[in-house]
């Protein structure tokens, strides 16, 4: 097998421990932040705005629509 099947290989690999890695950090993150084992509902700086602009006490940063950054 050639040199760039190796690096492929190699990239692969050091992607998918990456993912992995993430996917661990990630869930402990939130447990850290909020003390709870599931993702907040209410908004978040690191969170989106999950029914409408007015559920943020800041608002979204995208007037009007659902989905946007909470400011």
């Amino acid at each position: 097998m050639g040199r760039r099947y190796w690096l492929l290989l190699s990239a692969f690999l050091a992607s998918s421990l990456g993912t992995w890695i993430y996917r661990l950090a990630l869930p402990l993150l939130v447990y850290d932040l909020t003390g709870s084992r599931s993702a907040p509902d209410s908004c978040t700086p690191w969170n989106t705005c999950r029914t409408s602009c007015s559920a943020c006490s800041a608002g979204c940063s995208r007037t009007g629509s659902t989905g946007g950054a909470c400011s």
